[in-house]
This record gives structure tokens, C-alpha cells and sequence, in this order.
């Protein structure tokens, strides 16, 4: 599905500045939430999305948040298991 007319760059602009702003305001933090930038990928297979899904999920491992990516509670709809 094509999105034209879509700025991404100013989507993710305004996406990052409205829940980094809200996210301090109910963390009572002060300073960046997010990282200066942002990575975007198109999947063009469907074969890609599983790859996608497991990076995903992978990033609290990464950042030493859990051992395993099964303990993150804020996985959301990402599934671990696909059941077909």
C-alpha cells in the first residue's frame, strides 16, 4: 500500500515531539526521550516481516533491559509466536 503525499520526516517529527513531551510530563523527566533520529524501512515481502518483528522485539535485549525478549512487558502487539 503506497501512502503518497506522506512526509515521513515531519510524521516522526511531530510523533517524537508530542509523546516525548507528554511521556517527561508523566515521568517528570527533563531532557531528550528519544534519539536525535530515526531508522525507517519499507518491507516489500511478506517474508521481510518476521526479520522485522524479531529485530523489534529484540531491541530491550539489546539495551540490556531483559535476557530475553519474552520478558519485555511493553511488546504490544508484536508477536513472539506466530500461530498459522
Amino acid at each position: 500500500m503506497a501512502c503518497e503525499g506522506i512526509d515521513v520526516a515531519e510524521f516522526m517529527y511531530r510523533f517524537k515531539q508530542a509523546s516525548g513531551f507528554e511521556c517527561n510530563r508523566q515521568l517528570a523527566w527533563r531532557g531528550p526521550f528519544w534519539q536525535a533520529s530515526y531508522y525507517d524501512h519499507v518491507v516489500r515481502r511478506s517474508e521481510d516481516i518476521d526479520s522485522v518483528r524479531a529485530y523489534v522485539l529484540a531491541n530491550p535485549v539489546r539495551a540490556g533491559i531483559v535476557e530475553n525478549p519474552e520478558e519485555y512487558p511493553f511488546a504490544g502487539c508484536l508477536v513472539i509466536e506466530r500461530e498459522d
